[in-house]
């Protein structure tokens, strides 16, 4: 996950929903990074990644919350994605600010 201007590397939130009713079954802050890999139930999720100062970013790769799709993955399949967030300053307040602590890249 990488700012699309500059190419630098981001840590940003993201949330994982049912797609049959919306309901979160996993939200995270600090904890995704620009190298972040997850093991998807076999189940449709909707997934959106977002962080202040950038629109968000939802599955397959807009940032239109209601143009996002549900992404489902078959048992064994593994899927590279690039996301690119979109600096946007006007986005504030998102819930999703550095997280505490020092972060550290080798």
């Amino acid at each position: 996950m990488t700012d699309s201007r500059t190419s630098a590397p981001l840590d940003p939130c993201a949330d994982f929903r049912w797609a049959s009713d919306l309901t979160n079954f996993w939200s995270t802050s600090g904890v995704v990074n620009s190298e972040f890999n997850v093991l998807l139930p076999n189940n449709a999720v909707l997934w959106k990644v977002y962080l202040d100062g950038y629109k968000p970013w939802c599955y397959p790769g807009t940032t239109d919350e209601s143009k996002g799709i549900a992404l489902q993955l078959e048992p064994g399949e593994v899927r590279r994605i690039a996301i690119r967030l979109q600096p946007d300053a006007t986005v504030k307040d998102t819930g999703c600010g550095s997280p505490v602590g020092t972060i550290i890249r080798p």
